[in-house]
């Protein structure tokens, strides 16, 4: 995770929420508006005057805790979910990369495409049902994130993650940027009709991948906007 602080002006990388892991400053240059960046995987990072400082988790905490910090940006990627059983995309074996393997696709991504949607939804409603919404539970990274946000110190939460584990957390729609979209709604991809997620998918069969908008196919709105 990455989060972005004002009025401080200071960016986190978060990349788990156990254990005191260490956090390199650099400091803000005076005047230039620039953020602090934080990095688990960096020893060292210079600032100005070539100074660092090193933060523990604890010293984040503090931070939020005293409201030093209090407008924080979030960005989260697949390892926030695998907690709660969503595996992430790449692992060799339990990846969905592995599990879509099955299929006969020309890569990976092809099943968020369009154009291969229309030629075969079948791969793509079988990686939606393992993701569909109330078949995983958030966990306590989402419960920290809604923390932030009851606290009235959650300015925004991107996310890349279709599995809808943040709304379920808590966390309002009007905080969230689903950047690969979600279950929320879904889109006829002719007509253009945009549709509740629980009324189109409370009456899709997952077997049988026939869902009709007035004789016309329907997509879920979980592609990136570059491919649709």
């Amino acid at each position: 995770m990455a989060l972005w602080a004002c009025p401080v002006v200071l960016a986190l990388r978060l990349w788990g929420l156990g254990g005191a892991r260490p956090w390199t400053r650099r400091p803000r240059i005076a005047g230039g508006g620039r953020p602090i960046s934080f990095s688990a995987g960096a020893s060292s990072v210079s600032g100005c005057g070539g100074h660092s400082q090193k933060f523990l988790l604890q010293d984040i905490a503090e931070l939020m805790k005293t409201r030093a910090c209090q407008r924080v940006v979030v960005m989260v990627g697949a390892g926030i979910s695998t907690p709660s059983g969503v595996p992430d995309f790449r692992s060799p074996g339990t990846g969905y990369y592995s599990m879509l393997q099955q299929y006969k696709i020309p890569y990976p991504e092809a099943i968020f495409e369009l154009s291969f949607f229309l030629r075969d939804p079948k791969p793509f409603f079988t990686f939606a049902k393992e993701l569909y919404p109330g078949n995983r539970r958030p966990n306590a990274a989402h419960y920290f994130l809604r923390l932030l946000h009851d606290k009235g110190l959650l300015l925004r939460l991107y996310t890349q993650n279709i599995d809808g584990l943040e709304r379920a957390s808590g966390i309002p729609a009007s905080k969230l940027v689903e950047a690969h979209g979600s279950f929320a709604s879904a889109t006829c991809t002719v007509c253009r009709r945009l549709f509740p997620g629980e009324d189109f998918w409370a009456n899709i069969p997952f077997a049988g991948y026939n869902t009709v908008c007035l004789s016309i196919h329907l997509l879920k709105d979980i592609l990136t906007a570059s491919k649709f």
